[in-house]
């Protein structure tokens, strides 16, 4: 690697509306830098995971960094992310968790330069730049306010690290946290030869829906390839086309609005194995704080 990692890597705090600052700061040096959002936590073991994805995909085009935080929840259904397990310990998301991100100055100005093509929006040009952050499938880092939003388990100790590229990794997510397309056709190879929105969880708007082909949860009215809903997480599902089918791959005008039934019957499934009360923890865990030191005072 021509951009150097320290050991532990150097840290540059910043706050709200200070990331560009924060990335101009990077590109100008020679060294990989920790970005953390002020007041965030960050692990102290999480140099092994940085070591390992600069030593194995650092210069790879499609690589714009790394995110030490990752999401818990998808935010517009409030339901578990579960990313899709294949034989590697990171995970490619274009969503953007500003909690705490580790660049190289090529990476860092290529995102500050992203930043300004897309009026401050990360994810976008994520998007637009067909760029993925690399992030470890347990957090290494979280904001330090206890939002329900993120991951606050961390990894204790050190540990080698399996890591692959985005060419060949079947957990690669939107800024939905939808499945990439192209991780849907390395799942199901039928798919190849179709070009598709993915929208499993039935939740794209129509403006998103782009192109001939659509792969959903929505009702379809003449499928052209269908997929059951048995395992989890839902993208699980498309290891196997299956005559009774949930998930289905067809025109876009073939499909008609999510049904809340057909909703329901996914969110049941997709949380049917969870362990629910962590998601209550996390939600109403704040409201006990209070509540115990109060019994504590009556205790005494």
């Amino acid at each position: 690697m021509a951009d150097a990692l320290s050991t532990p890597p150097a840290q540059i705090e910043f706050g709200q509306n200070e990331l560009a600052a924060a990335l101009a700061k990077v590109a100008e040096g020679n060294t990989t830098t920790v970005l953390r959002r002020r007041g965030a936590h960050v692990s102290r073991f999480m140099t092994s995971f940085v070591e390992a994805v600069l030593a194995e995909i650092g210069n790879d085009r499609r690589v714009a960094g790394i995110s030490l935080a990752a999401p818990r929840l998808r935010t517009a259904t409030v339901m578990p992310f579960v990313p899709i397990e294949d034989s590697f310990d990171a995970i490619f998301l274009q969503i953007v968790p500003l909690v705490a991100l580790v660049m190289t100055p090529t990476q860092a100005a290529a995102a500050k330069a992203g930043l300004e093509k897309h009026g401050g929006n990360l994810a976008k040009w994520l998007a637009a730049s067909k760029r993925y952050l690399v992030t470890p499938r347990t957090a290494l880092a979280h904001d330090g306010l206890g939002t329900a939003e993120q991951q606050r388990m961390f990894p204790i100790g050190q540990r080698e690290w399996r890591i692959g590229p985005p060419d060949n990794s079947l957990a690669l997510y939107d800024a939905r946290l939808e499945l990439a397309a192209e991780a849907a056709q390395r799942l199901a190879p039928p798919l190849a030869d179709f070009a598709f929105i993915v929208d499993l969880w039935g939740q794209r708007q129509p403006e998103e829906i782009v192109g001939d082909y659509l792969l959903s949860a929505r009702p379809c009215r003449r499928p052209v390839i269908q997929f059951a809903l048995d395992f989890i997480p839902p993208e699980a599902n498309l290891v196997a086309p299956s005559k009774q089918g949930f998930f289905t791959l067809g025109k876009a005008n073939d499909f008609e609005p999510m049904e809340r039934s057909r909703r329901e019957r996914l969110f049941r499934h997709a949380t049917r194995y969870n362990a629910l009360d962590d998601y209550a923890a996390q939600l109403l865990g704040p409201m006990f704080g209070p509540l115990r030191r109060l019994t504590h005072r009556i205790a005494r």
